[in-house]
């Protein structure tokens, strides 16, 4: 429980070789993130890199107008946000196992999403090309190793 309150990410998953390979973001960088995207109601959003509680604040800043899917490329990680979001009521909110570079037909909005917000380690940004004109991309990018 005590994990709950500490300002850092929560692992939630290791690599055999003991290195945390999945992790829900630390509240700090949530809070830093969903000022950056502006999300508003009404919005098209997609969330790169699913884990449930992030995708709570984000289905409640857009609203029952808007439009929000999270992905991710795990199902096991698809799976326990489906089941979070359904218990917490947040049945809006699209699920989607899949590879968020190469999403499946319908998922993307025509005209684009009006915000991406990639919570997951990012060395490129190949989403661009969802976002909408005027929309706004917000990811971690990391450069030669640094964040």
């Amino acid at each position: 429980m005590q994990t709950t309150y500490v300002d850092d990410i929560i692992p939630t998953r290791y690599a055999p070789d003991g290195r945390i390979s999945s992790a829900i973001s630390a509240p700090w960088l949530q809070a830093v993130m969903l000022e950056a995207a502006r999300l508003r109601a009404g919005h098209r959003v997609l969330e790169v890199g699913s884990g449930g509680c992030n995708a709570t604040l984000m289905a409640e800043l857009v609203g029952p107008s808007g439009q929000f899917t999270t992905v991710d490329i795990a199902p096991d990680v698809t799976d326990r946000a489906t089941r979070l979001l359904a218990a917490a009521g947040y049945d809006r909110v699209r699920v989607r196992t899949a590879d968020a570079e190469h999403l499946p037909a319908g998922v993307v909005p025509e005209g684009g999403f009006d915000a991406v917000i990639v919570t997951v380690g990012a060395c490129d940004l190949p989403w661009i090309g969802m976002v909408a004109e005027g929309g706004r991309l917000v990811a971690p990018l990391r450069l030669h190793q640094h964040v």
